[in-house]
């Protein structure tokens, strides 16, 4: 049998077939630029990304066909290019041109990322005189109003920062302004740091301009607004010189910032605290908004006690706000769970519960009384929220509710819960622990069975047999239970060749619940659960020592493999690095970092891969937890398992006092481990408890060191 990995022969006879026709139609100009991308794009990289090495040069064992190895060229140009090597891409296209399959003029006239090579190469090369001049005929050229708006945009940021390079700031600026005025909603100018407040000059307009920049996730540019509406003209600003005689207009720019800041990381959220202090401390509409955003940015920042004396006194200073009263107490219980202190959290949270609607309170009940040994009032407490709620909420309890059982002695009635979880919510993290606890394989090993395609059979002479026998209407019930299965599994074809993975796993629904059992169910899991950006996670999963289906999960989770979103803590890519982050890693590697890399994949993937392999080392060899410390920070990982280490892994993960982090670490380890079935159904690791790695059993608290990066 083939390998999974390697493409099909016809596939890639297909693909050569479709390319070579858009080289051909390249050589004579009768196709597009837009066209040709649209053309080569997607089938590039599954042709020539097993011919590649580290390096973006074609393997000695590259096709010696004239057009296939002008695709594997052409490819290796376009690696080199996106990881900032401009001369091995210049050298690698005149390897394609040499070919003879396509002229060198073609190239430049088609490929947008050829037209702007020499101009990135000057840039890179240092100088930027001569690259300010390329850029400036890049937007002057005859063909840009062909060119898409994003590839307009991108000229136009590279414009402005070879003018800046090159001491012109003035004309760095206006291009910068226009920028921002053509292409509001591009992520490059999400990077631009520049204020242009003589086009607003009156706070209102300031504010309405930074609401715009959030909306569009353009977070440091909002920031930056928000401050210059709330300082005026004070060249040196501070909450307590502008409070005392401020308008509503800036109080609301105040408000704005605090609020805008304590969404970032804890040490935003502490530059964000003295704002929200300062409207929530004068009579004003916004201060029972800054005061409740002030208690969030307390405890954003760390300030666990602190927040907790703020969060008792807010019902006393705001009797009317129902719905806040009900949030503050909230916050009051869930401090004093993640203090240890479950006793003065039980009657918190008792005066939260709603008879006859059980929801969370509940088993935040449960959990107190189970972190104290009672295990048969945890069990009453969990009991009703077992009929209700999703299937994971569902297979949560009856997977703790046979944990206290088992503690209690009764085996039997715990085995019976821990079964049902995996029938619940099969392929889970609380039906992979189930498993372990019941001594089963922790994926269930498929039962064979006969073909498929016997069965398909049967069905169709069932129907034709009915029908001989006058039976039509069931004849046509038959045959049109046939075709809606032949219908949706071309429908899974086609998604698959896409790489549509969001309608594959539609389309498969429930048949994604069990692993698969034949070809037909692997082709549905790898539509599914494709090897998106295939060669870049294989390369960096080889270079930095982390598994590759760790890296497709946590790109699918943080960006659902789109590569240019910005997130609110400014983190941006395929895998949601932050810029200062990159800058970091690459300090410590000597690589270099430059402004929008992290929108490139192979950037992404390159940062964010070597920053999961930092995590991995740092927490013990422990994958839930490394991806866990990836989404909350090394700090507070590190604080946590001072606080709750030396315990099984699932209590441990309970325990995260952010409740992101506990169903981030929670999904990212069930999707690994969906990818990992999708490329390797059948290997050792599906038979080991700890899944090769990824689900270990205990959480060390020896073996961590505090975060050194």
């Amino acid at each position: 049998m083939r390998s999974n990995m390697s493409p099909h022969p016809a596939a890639i006879r297909l693909a050569l077939g479709v390319i070579s026709l858009a080289l051909a139609m390249l050589a004579t100009g009768s196709l597009s630029a837009h066209a040709a991308e649209r053309v080569t794009a997607p089938a590039l990289p599954h042709v020539v990304e097993t011919w590649l090495d580290g390096t973006c040069a074609p393997s000695p064992q590259v096709a010696v066909r004239p057009v296939e190895a002008t695709i594997a060229w052409l490819y290796a140009a376009r690696c080199a290019f996106d990881t900032g090597r401009f001369e091995e891409a210049i050298a690698a296209l005149e390897r394609a041109a040499e070919l003879g399959a396509i002229p060198g003029s073609s190239l430049h006239a088609h490929l947008p990322w050829y037209a702007e090579l020499e101009a990135r190469r000057l840039l890179h090369a240092g100088d930027p005189d001569a690259a300010v001049l390329a850029w400036q005929e890049l937007l002057e050229d005859p063909r840009a109003p062909r060119t898409s708006s994003a590839t307009r945009a991108r000229r136009m940021h590279f414009l402005a920062l070879a003018l800046e390079r090159a001491g012109r700031d003035d004309d760095a600026r206006d291009v910068q302004r226009s920028l921002l005025h053509e292409h509001p909603g591009d992520p490059l100018t999400a990077r631009i740091h520049i204020l242009h407040l003589d086009d607003a000059p009156h706070t209102a307009q300031l504010i309405e301009r930074a609401d715009a920049a959030r909306r569009g996730r353009h977070y440091p540019t909002a920031e930056r607004l928000l401050r210059a509406a709330a300082c005026g003209a004070q060249s040196e600003c501070s909450p307590d010189r502008i409070v005392p005689d401020a308008g509503p207009d800036v109080l609301e720019a105040a408000w704005r910032l605090g609020h805008l800041l304590q969404r970032y990381r804890r040490e935003h959220a502490e530059r964000g605290l003295p704002w929200l202090r300062a409207v929530a401390t004068r009579e004003g509409p916004r201060q029972q908004d800054a005061d409740h955003t002030l208690g969030l940015a307390l405890l954003r920042a760390g300030r666990t006690a602190e927040a907790l004396l703020h969060w008792q006194q807010f019902p006393e200073r705001w009797p009317d706000a129902h719905a806040r009263r009900q949030d503050a107490i909230r916050h009051v219980a869930m401090i004093h769970l993640q203090l240890r202190d479950d006793e003065a959290a039980i009657p918190v949270l008792e005066s939260l519960r709603q008879p006859g609607r059980p929801g969370d309170a509940d088993w935040w009940i449960g959990w107190a009384l189970f972190r104290l040994d009672r295990c048969p009032e945890a069990r009453a407490a969990w009991e009703p929220l077992a009929s209700s709620g999703r299937p994971r909420e569902i297979a949560r309890i009856h997977y703790w509710t046979a944990v206290c059982l088992e503690q209690e002695g009764h085996t039997e009635d715990a085995s019976a819960r821990w079964t049902t979880v995996d029938t619940i919510a099969p392929l889970s993290w609380y039906a992979f622990l189930a498993r372990r606890r019941l001594g089963l394989d922790p994926i269930p090993q498929p039962d064979g069975g006969a073909p498929r395609q016997r069965a398909v059979r049967t069905r169709l002479d069932l129907a034709e047999r009915l029908a001989e026998l006058g039976l039509h209407d069931e004849a046509a019930l038959v045959d049109r239970v046939e075709r809606r299965r032949t219908d949706r599994e071309r429908r899974l074809r086609v998604h698959a060749s896409r790489e549509d993975w969001i309608r594959a796993r539609r389309t498969a629904g429930r048949r994604l619940d069990r692993p698969p059992a034949n070809l037909r169910d692997l082709r549905q899991w790898q539509g599914a659960y494709p090897p998106l950006h295939g060669a870049a996670v294989r390369r960096f999963a080889t270079e930095w020592d982390v598994p590759p289906d760790i890296i497709l999960a946590v790109m699918e989770q943080e960006s659902s493999f789109r590569r240019h979103v910005v997130s609110v803590s400014d983190a941006m890519g395929l895998m949601q690095v932050i810029p200062q982050t990159a800058e970091a890693i690459a300090r410590l590697n000597t690589w270099t970092y430059t402004d929008g890399q992290l929108f490139e994949p192979l950037h992404a993937i390159r940062y964010g891969s070597w920053y999961l392999g930092a995590l991995y080392r740092q927490f013990d060899d422990s994958w839930p937890i490394a991806v866990a410390a990836y989404n909350a920070g090394p700090i507070a990982m590190w604080t946590w398992i001072e606080r709750h280490g030396d315990q099984p892994l699932d209590r441990f993960v309970e325990e995260m006092a952010f409740e992101q982090a506990r169903n981030y670490a929670r999904s990212v380890i069930t999707l690994a481990v969906r990818y990992r079935l999708a490329a390797d159904p059948h290997g050792a690791w599906t038979r080991d408890p700890e899944l090769g790695g990824l689900l270990p059993s205990f959480v060390r608290r020896e073996h961590t060191a505090f975060p050194d990066f």
